[in-house]
C-alpha cells in the first residue's frame, strides 16, 4: 500500500465518480479503478459500493476515510516542513546591526516577529560602525 492508492481512495470518494477523481487528480480513469482495485484488494474488504448513480462508501470505506484524512493532513504538514513552508515558523535567526537601526527598526520588527511567530528565537548582535 502507499500514499497515492489512498490519495486516490480520497478522490474518488470527494468526487463520487472514477471520471471525476481522474480528472481532478489529472489521471487516467483506468488508472483509478485500477489502483483503487488494487487497495481494496490489499486491504481485503471493498471501500465503494458501485452504482450507476456513482461510488458510495461501505462501513468500511466510512470507517478509513477518516483515516486517510489524518494522513493527507500529516503528508501535507509534512511536505509544508520540508519546504520550508510550515505555517509555524520556529527556530533561530541571527541579526547583527548598528545602534541607529536597531533602535528605530530591528528592535521593532523583531517584537512583531516574535508576536507572531513566538517559536523563533532571534539572537541580535550590534556591529560598531
Amino acid at each position: 500500500m502507499n500514499w497515492d492508492d489512498i490519495r486516490i481512495f480520497l478522490a474518488v470518494h470527494r468526487a463520487g465518480t472514477l471520471r471525476a477523481a481522474a480528472k481532478a487528480l489529472g489521471i487516467d480513469q483506468t488508472t483509478v479503478g485500477r489502483r483503487l482495485a488494487g487497495l481494496e484488494q490489499t486491504l481485503s474488504s471493498r471501500l465503494f459500493l458501485r452504482s450507476t448513480g456513482g461510488l458510495a462508501l461501505t462501513t468500511t470505506g466510512q470507517q478509513l476515510v477518516q483515516k486517510a484524512e489524518e494522513m493527507e493532513r500529516m503528508a501535507v504538514s509534512f511536505e509544508r516542513q520540508g519546504e520550508g513552508s510550515d505555517p509555524h515558523p520556529s527556530g533561530e535567526v541571527r541579526v547583527t546591526t548598528t545602534d541607529a537601526l536597531a533602535v528605530d527598526f530591528v528592535i521593532p520588527a523583531i517584537e512583531q516577529l516574535r508576536a507572531t511567530h513566538p517559536e523563533v528565537r532571534v539572537i541580535l548582535t550590534n556591529q560598531y560602525p
